[in-house]
C-alpha cells in the first residue's frame, strides 16, 4: 500500500473529527479531543506522511507505516473517552511517526535538507509532552495548548519552508528561519519545564517564520499568478492570499498569548487563536490544493477568498460572541468544502430519454 494511501486515512479522519468536534461544541471534553487532536494532530500527521514520502526515501514497512496511522487515527477517540490511556497512544504515536517521517527525508541533500529533516522535529517535541501526560504532570487545557505549539505549528514551518518558496523559484531565507528554530525550540523546552515564557518564545517563532519562507515576496508571488490563465491562476492566488491571511493570524495569536502572559487572556483563547487562526489558516490555504491530489478526486476548483475571511471572523469573535463564532466557523468549513465539491450535473443521452447524473467537476 502507497504511503498516500496511509496519509489519506489520517486525513480524512482528522477532518470527519473535526466536524464532529464542531457539532459536539457543548460537550468540552469531546469537542476538545476531536477537534484538538482531529485537525490538529491527524490531518496534519497525514499530510505530513504524504509529504515526507514526496522526497522519495526508501521509507518504513506497510506493517510500521500502519501501527502509525491506527495510533495516530485512534488519538482523539482515546482523549475524548479514554483520557488515562492517552499518554502512551500518543507515544506510539510519535515515536511511529519519527520513523516513518526520517526513513523518506533522512538522506535529503541540497536546500531541501533543512525543511526535510524538521519534518522529525514535531514527533520529537511530543514525545517528551506524552512523558509529562504519563507522568500526570500537564492539566487538560496545558496539554492541548502544548500540542498545538509543539505539533501543528512546526509541522506548517517545515512543509511550507519548502514548499512556498520552491513554488516560486527562490529558496528560504536561512537566518530568519535560524531565528524561527531557536525561538520555537527555546519555548519548547522553557514551556515543558513549567516557564511561562516559553509559550511567548513559541508564538514569537511565528513571526520570523513569515520572514523565513520570504512573505515579503509577496509581490512577486502575485506576478508569477498574474502571468498565468485559468485555474492555475485562480489557484495561486489562493495559496498568496492564504499565506496573507496567515500573517493577520500570526498577528492576532501572539497579541493574545502576550494578554494570557499578562493575565488578561484565557489558555482557553490562546488555543483557539493557535488553532483556528494560525493552524486553521495554513489548513484552509492547503486543503482544497492538496486532498484532491491525495484523494484522486476532481475538484471544482472555485477559488475565492471566503473561507479565509469566515475563518478569521470565526476567529477574533471566539470571545466576544461565541454564537456568531460558532456560525461563522460552520459557514467557513461550507465555504471550504463548496471550493472543491464537484457539482453534480444533468446529462441526457442523446440515445435515450433517461436522464443521468454525473460528478464532473465544473472546472477542468
Amino acid at each position: 500500500m502507497r504511503p498516500r494511501v496511509f496519509g489519506a486515512v489520517a486525513a480524512v479522519a482528522g477532518i470527519v473529527y473535526t466536524v464532529l468536534g464542531l457539532a459536539l461544541i457543548g460537550e468540552p471534553r469531546v469537542h476538545m479531543g476531536l477537534m484538538g487532536l482531529g485537525a490538529a494532530y491527524v490531518f496534519a500527521a497525514g499530510v505530513a506522511t504524504v509529504y515526507a514520502a514526496s522526497f522519495r526515501g526508501v521509507g518504513p514497512r506497510e506493517e510500521f507505516m500502519a501501527v502509525h496511522t491506527a495510533s495516530t487515527v485512534a488519538l482523539p477517540l482515546v482523549a475524548a473517552y479514554f483520557w488515562d490511556y492517552l499518554a502512551p497512544v500518543l507515544a506510539v504515536s510519535a515515536a511511529s511517526g519519527l520513523y516513518t517521517v526520517y526513513r523518506y527525508v533522512g538522506r535529503v541533500e541540497g536546500d531541501a535538507r533543512v525543511p526535510a529533516l524538521l519534518l522529525c522535529y514535531p514527533y520529537i517535541a511530543v514525545l517528551p509532552l506524552a512523558a509529562l501526560l504519563y507522568a500526570g504532570s500537564v492539566g487538560f487545557l496545558e496539554f492541548y495548548l502544548l500540542l498545538a505549539y509543539l505539533f501543528p505549528v512546526p509541522m506548517i514551518y517545515a512543509v511550507s519552508l519548502h514548499s512556498f518558496p520552491k513554488t516560486y523559484g527562490y529558496t528560504f531565507n536561512a537566518p530568519w528561519a535560524g531565528v524561527m528554530l531557536v525561538l520555537h525550540a527555546l519555548g519548547v523546552a522553557a514551556a515543558l519545564a513549567g516557564f511561562r515564557e516559553g509559550y511567548v518564545l513559541m508564538a514569537g517563532s511565528m513571526v520570523p517564520y513569515l520572514l523565513a519562507i520570504g512573505l515579503y515576496r509577496v509581490s512577486e508571488a502575485a506576478g508569477f499568478a498574474s502571468r498565468l490563465g485559468g485555474a492555475a491562476r485562480r489557484a495561486h492566488n489562493y495559496l498568496v492570499m492564504g499565506y496573507v491571511f496567515a500573517a493577520v493570524a500570526v498577528a492576532y495569536a501572539l497579541y493574545v498569548q502576550v494578554l494570557a502572559y499578562l493575565g488578561e487572556a484565557s489558555v482557553l483563547q490562546v488555543i483557539h487563536a493557535v488553532l483556528m487562526g494560525f493552524v486553521g489558516m495554513h489548513i484552509y490555504t492547503h486543503a482544497p490544493l492538496m486532498l484532491p491530489v491525495m484523494l484522486a478526486t476532481p475538484t471544482a476548483r472555485r477559488y475565492s477568498p471566503a473561507p479565509y475571511v469566515l475563518l478569521l471572523a470565526a476567529t477574533l469573535t471566539r470571545y466576544w460572541h461565541p454564537e456568531a463564532s460558532y456560525a461563522l466557523m460552520a459557514l467557513s468549513l461550507a465555504a471550504l468544502v463548496f471550493t472543491v465539491k464537484p457539482v453534480r450535473r444533468k446529462i441526457i443521452s442523446p440515445h435515450s430519454k433517461e436522464t443521468n447524473t454525473s460528478r464532473r467537476s465544473s472546472a477542468r
